[in-house]
């Protein structure tokens, strides 16, 4: 797979690892603002999202695919409704920290794992 068209599903607690580089997040929905958003992470992480244009959050699960710019800032590129079921939050946390572990890692690609901190 083309790295730069790769994205890494990561938790908050990872988000300033992958400055600059496409990221997944599942997140739960905290604030609806005009162009923005903020929202909490499946690891507890407030951040804020610049939303891409058109789009509307209508699920408190959402995951966030965009670029990170910032240790607390994402910025939108598409977003995938995931529902109102808050128990995502804790399986996709888990699931991703599974992914990035050694053990695992090889299994997603070398975005995963050790290598990629």
């Amino acid at each position: 797979m083309d790295e730069e068209h790769t994205d890494t599903r990561i938790t908050g607690d990872m988000l300033e690892r992958y400055l600059d580089k496409r990221v997944r997040l599942v997140v739960k929905v905290v604030e609806v603002r005009p162009q923005s958003a903020v929202v909490c992470t499946s690891d507890g992480h407030h951040i804020d999202v610049a939303l891409a244009e058109d789009v509307k959050l209508t699920s408190k699960i959402v995951e966030i695919n965009g670029i990170a710019k910032g240790p607390r800032f994402v910025r939108m590129t598409s977003v995938y409704q995931m529902g109102d079921d808050e128990d995502l939050l804790v399986i996709a946390d888990a699931t991703v920290r599974l992914m990035h572990k050694e053990t695992f890692s090889s299994m997603f690609g070398r975005e995963y794992g050790p290598q990629s901190k």
